[in-house]
């Protein structure tokens, strides 16, 4: 990866433009969220052709993560990290991202 570290803008729309003019190399959804939950975000950005190859990690602090492992790889997500998040996460985003082909 080569692309600095960004954070999403403040307005959905916003969101949308800034994904689709400048693709991000990877994604964190966290599987419960305000409005659209980590699975239907990963739908949503599966169906938008400039995010087509950015790698979407989830996090999640469910206790069942393996049902929700299968969704989201359905889904398109590579991966699911478990929160509280430390330095073994890191090595798992790490892992999961070096499987990725970059774009």
């Amino acid at each position: 990866m080569t692309k600095a570290p960004r954070t999403a803008p403040q307005r959905p729309s916003a969101q949308w433009s800034e994904a689709a003019r400048r693709p991000p190399d990877a994604v964190l959804v966290d599987i419960v969220m305000g409005g659209l939950n980590g699975l239907e975000l990963c739908r949503e950005i599966r169906m938008r052709p400039p995010l087509k190859h950015t790698a979407i990690i989830a996090v999640t602090q469910l206790s069942d993560a393996e049902y929700w492992r299968s969704r989201l790889a359905e889904a398109g997500a590579i991966g699911l990290v478990s929160k509280p998040m430390n330095a073994n996460s890191i090595v798992e985003i790490e892992r999961l991202l070096s499987r990725c082909d970059p774009a």
